[in-house]
């Protein structure tokens, strides 16, 4: 199986972004987030094929584990995994309502890291895939 259908296999439809396909075999991806005041959306438009993206902050904050002192229990909004050719990447997504600040949007872009260091865990662990997600980079951008 490749790591797109690992991954759609392993996530719940509700964690997943909404996809529209499109005419040219690329993707749209929405992002969707319910803020106090009001909803933001964002569209993401002509996103690869092989492209899976998620709500990281569906995964629980892991509060009853740790102290959550240093930012360890934050995660950004959404991972975006994608393949173009012999492009492949993750992309971490944080929508803000308000001016955080740079040390807490690095908490949360961190966070959203370890959830995919996790997925890549159970899809080595209980998908027997030793490879799973190890030719992703990350997307840095300053």
């Amino acid at each position: 199986m490749s790591d797109f259908d690992i991954l759609r296999a392993m996530l719940k439809d509700e964690a997943l972004a909404r996809v529209e396909e499109r005419e040219d075999s690329r993707k749209d991806i929405i992002l969707h987030e319910q803020h106090a005041k009001h909803p933001y959306r964002l569209r993401i438009t002509g996103a690869p094929y092989d492209t899976v993206a998620f709500k990281a902050d569906s995964f629980p904050a892991p509060r009853d584990v740790f102290r959550c002192c240093n930012g360890e229990c934050k995660r950004a909004d959404y991972v975006i995994i994608s393949s173009d050719d012999d492009k492949n990447w993750i992309i971490y997504v944080e929508m803000k309502s308000g001016i955080g600040s740079r040390e807490e949007i690095v908490q949360q872009l961190r966070g959203a890291q370890c959830i995919v260091a996790y997925c890549r865990a159970v899809g080595r662990e209980f998908w027997g895939e030793d490879r799973f997600l190890q030719s992703r980079v990350f997307r840095e951008r300053s």
